[in-house]
């Protein structure tokens, strides 16, 4: 059979005599009957008209991919900090890369300076000038009767409700990071573990500013924000770009005492 109608008229012809027989088309020289002429045909017709779809989608396709390429429609946001990754775009991005990776060590490395006096001192007698090496769990100075995290005289510290970081990932114990970019700054990520010199400093030195009118004014001024109570503990919490921003105060009152 031919195209599942009709069978092929020579075919036919020879079974009928011989009882077998081959058709026009396994034939490599003969005169096809009508029917296989027809049937050939109609699959060449058949052939052309896909031919011809397939072209159409081919034109179809290249003018789609020259309007997705064109400059016009690439919608490139200027304000954005990665540009599209076109060949004009790549030398962007890598530019934008190298930045900010260089920020990430420049960070780290301020922090672990700033570390290695903090970690063996009371931030808030630091930030009052004073030198003292005691904890801060021992300062008598400013201490009695407040809560160790966040200088409230309204609770102790077991009754502190903190606050939850939000936006990144930090050191949960002492709010600081333990990895900046490629950096290690403190601690074991993998163990979760904090060092004991970075715990009692971000918590206590943030809330002691905040609880005092003199650097509460600076503070407000060189963030340009005026916090209640709960959102300086809401805002101290968020992270961005591997850190928090009660270490961004931290860094900004070490840029303030130590090097002005």
């Amino acid at each position: 059979m031919v195209q599942g109608e009709k069978e092929c008229r020579r075919l036919g012809l020879n079974v009928h005599m011989d009882g077998k027989g081959k058709s026009c088309l396994s034939l490599r020289e003969c005169v096809w009957c009508d029917v296989c002429s027809e049937a050939m045909r109609m699959t060449s017709d058949e052939e052309d008209r896909v031919n011809e779809e397939v072209e159409e989608n081919e034109e179809v396709w290249d003018e789609e991919v020259e309007e997705m390429w064109d400059e016009e429609s690439l919608n490139v946001n200027e304000d954005s900090m990665w540009s599209q990754s076109t060949m004009e775009g790549i030398e962007e991005n890598v530019r934008v890369a190298d930045g900010e990776e260089r920020w990430l060590v420049e960070t780290g490395i301020k922090i672990l300076k700033m570390m290695r006096t903090l970690g063996s001192r009371c931030v808030v007698c630091w930030v009052r000038n004073i030198s003292a090496k005691h904890s801060l769990e021992d300062c008598r100075e400013v201490m009695p009767g407040k809560c160790l995290r966040c200088q409230s005289r309204n609770h102790a510290v077991k009754d502190c409700s903190g606050g939850r970081y939000s936006g990144g990932y930090c050191c949960w114990k002492c709010g600081l990071p333990q990895k900046l970019g490629r950096m290690h700054i403190h601690g074991s990520i993998s163990m979760g573990e904090c060092s004991a010199d970075y715990m009692d400093k971000m918590f206590p030195l943030c809330w002691f500013l905040w609880r005092s009118s003199r650097w509460r004014r600076r503070l407000e001024a060189h963030f340009r924000v005026n916090w209640s109570e709960a959102e300086f503990m809401l805002w101290i919490c968020r992270v961005d770009r591997g850190i928090s921003n009660g270490v961004r105060i931290m860094l900004w009152a070490w840029d303030e005492i130590e090097n002005k």
